[in-house]
């Protein structure tokens, strides 16, 4: 068992990486712990700095993050953000499913909600602002 805990609980705190992608289509990114304040943390994600919800006694370090599409938004180019790759989007009425890539590391995969109108970037690229997160526990 991977975890028990009410569904609000499996989708905001999900206590693994497997629970994380598993329940709402969660995203599991690497991430560097620098500040932590209790049960908020600041966190870094491919070079930008994002507030990340943590559980009490995380520890700074190299750690991992999940998001939801919700916590993704598409910023200006001079804007601070995470640099992805558009590889796919998907009309689904009044928005954009978008499927992307990290452009510094495309193994890690990124979806997010696009509201029409909205056309790709002839490069693909898009710089998305992380708005939240939470950094999933370290295992005991």
């Amino acid at each position: 068992m991977l975890q028990v805990a009410t569904p609000s609980t499996l989708y905001r705190e999900p206590a693994d990486a497997t629970v994380a992608a598993f329940i709402g289509g969660g995203m599991v990114v690497p991430v560097s712990v620098s500040e932590i304040h209790g049960q908020q943390c600041t966190a870094e994600v491919f070079g930008h700095r994002v507030p990340m919800r943590c559980a009490a006694g995380q520890r700074t370090g190299h750690a991992q993050a999940c998001l939801r599409a919700d916590h993704l938004r598409i910023v200006g180019d001079g804007a601070p953000g995470v640099r992805a790759v558009v590889e796919r989007a998907i009309y689904q009425g009044g928005h954009f499913r978008l499927d992307a890539h990290v452009a510094q590391a495309r193994d890690v995969r990124l979806h997010l909600a696009a509201p029409e109108p909205f056309e790709v970037p002839a490069d693909g690229a898009l710089n998305l602002d992380v708005t939240e997160g939470w950094v999933i526990p370290a295992a005991a």
